[in-house]
This record gives structure tokens, sequence and C-alpha cells, in this order.
């Protein structure tokens, strides 16, 4: 009898389980797939490869230790850091000494980071980043970068501008959209504000929050509104050439438990949920209550 009260329970709990994967926008399941895959990648020793390796090993670093990396791609000017005849960052490879494993660095800090910044500089001719700490938590941030010359010089990011906000009541997303559209108008840079959780669906209303900035860096205002959010989150700004950028700010993708049932089955990342407090009408998912089925090969 026990077992087949189990039995039903792990039914129960596995159709809940697609339930709501199912139920969760197309693009948060192909971005936490994709995370999942570098993530993967990296632990098995290779190199990290992409058009943007200092943005994978940002997120790496959160996955590892559960702490807000932000990022932040240059203005692009030099033909050489672009993929021929297009506007996107040209691939870049780089691999992290072994000294920074996670049995080895139980915890992050910026000098565990400058670690694998000195490794991205050494072996490659990209960007060169500088390293900030915050309340928030660590923030890559582009210091030295190509002119159209070809020669390295300081770099002017758009999150240094500073700007003036008034104290207004509303969401915490439209606040961010109000930021950037004050940077565009302020730094002479298109910079656009990705809501990535808005869907055909629509919406839901999000809680009204007081907040302004007064007399300080966009980085700063960034800081201040995202630190008094009940999840853990980060930005990430992507530069196109043109002076054209997009602003996203998401939840950290912390390690999640993959779904895996039965031999041979493949595994999905459980999805990040919308943070609570910008969502006041969102309802958690069945997932949230139940246990997963998991199969551990």
């Amino acid at each position: 009898m026990r077992a087949v009260r189990f039995s039903c329970i792990f039914l129960f709990s596995t159709v809940l389980v697609f339930w709501a994967i199912e139920r969760t926008s197309g693009w948060a399941d192909a971005h936490a797939m994709e995370l999942a895959a570098q993530e993967q990648t990296v632990d098995r020793g290779d190199a990290i490869t992409g058009t943007r390796p200092v943005e994978e090993l940002a997120l790496l670093m959160e996955h590892r230790y559960g702490l807000p990396v932000t990022y932040e791609d240059p203005v692009w000017e030099f033909p050489g850091d672009l993929t021929t005849g297009a506007k996107y960052p040209k691939e870049l490879t780089f691999a992290l000494p072994v000294e920074l494993a996670p049995s080895r660095r139980r915890t992050l800090d910026a000098a565990v980071l400058a670690e694998a910044m000195a490794a991205y500089h050494s072996q490659t001719d990209g960007p060169r980043y500088r390293i900030a700490t915050s309340r928030l938590g660590l923030h890559l941030i582009p210091d030295q970068v190509r002119r159209a010359d070809g020669t390295f010089a300081r770099a002017r990011n758009p999150l240094d501008t500073v700007i003036d906000m008034p104290v207004t009541l509303r969401s915490r997303s439209q606040h961010v959209q109000d930021l950037c559209d004050r940077l565009s108008a302020a730094a002479g840079d298109r910079i656009l504000y990705v809501d990535a959780y808005h869907d055909d669906r629509g919406k839901p209303g999000e809680r009204l929050v007081a907040w302004g900035a007064r007399d300080i860096s966009a980085r700063e205002a960034l800081i201040q509104l995202l630190e008094a959010s009940d999840a853990a989150l980060h930005w990430h700004l992507n530069c196109l050439s043109g002076r054209l950028c997009f602003l996203q700010v998401e939840p950290i993708n912390l390690p999640q438990v993959v779904v895996a049932i039965g031999p041979g089955a493949i595994p999905r990342a459980q999805i990040p949920m919308l943070p609570l407090d910008w969502c006041a009408d969102c309802k958690r998912p069945a997932l949230d209550f139940f246990p997963l089925p998991v199969v551990v090969k």
C-alpha cells in the first residue's frame, strides 16, 4: 500500500512539473538551457568561447556562488573587435585556471574574480575590464577599449553618466525604463530596456516603489534600485556598433535541480521564476511546492 501511495505521489508530481515547464515562456526556457550548457562546458575543463566571454564568466560565477555579478559591454568602435560585416563582437576564447575550481575557491570575492579576469586579459586581445564591488555584488566594467584606430584608450561607459531623477511612485521595471530614457538623452547612446518578462499574455501588475536618484552615476542608481528587491538581481548591458545598447535586469541564475525521468531522459533545467516583488499578481507554479522527481545517474 505504501509503494502504491508513493507511486501516485511521484506520478502526480511529475505531471505538475511538466505542466509548470510548459507554462513558462519560451525565452526563459531557451535562456536557462543556454546557461546550463555554458556551465557544463566550463566544468569539463574546456575554454570559455563566445562573442562575450566575460559575460559568460559572470554568469558562471553567479551559478557557482549565488552572488550577483553584473556585466557591461564597451561602446564598440574598432572594426577589429567586431565580426566581419556585422555589428556584433567577434568570438574570443580563454581558459580559466584550474585553481579557480569551486572545490578550491569556496567563496567569490573581487580577488577570485580578478584571477579569472587576469586569464582573460592574458589570453585575448579584447577590451580590458575592471572589477568593482558594491552592496549589490560584483561588477565587471569596461576599463580600456580600442578606439577606431585600434589603440587602447579609457572606456567611455554609458552607465558612468551622472543622472538626476526625481522621486516618483512607479514599478521597478518602469523606473529602469525611465533611467534608460534619461541615459539615452544624456549620454548620446541609445539605451533600450529589454523587458525580459513581457510576453504575449501581457505583463501582470507590478508593485509600486517610490524611488529617485540625484547627481549619481546611472550604475549607482541601478544598485540603489535593485538592492532593495526581494530577489537577487543583476543587470547586463549589451551593445552593438553604432552606439546602440540593450539593458536587461533579471534574477541571477542559480544552479537548478534538473528533471530527468527514466533511462536516457534528457535533463531540463528548472527555470527561474519572476521575483515576486516585481510582480504583485504572479502566482508561484506547482513546481515550487512539490519535490522534483530526479534520477541520479
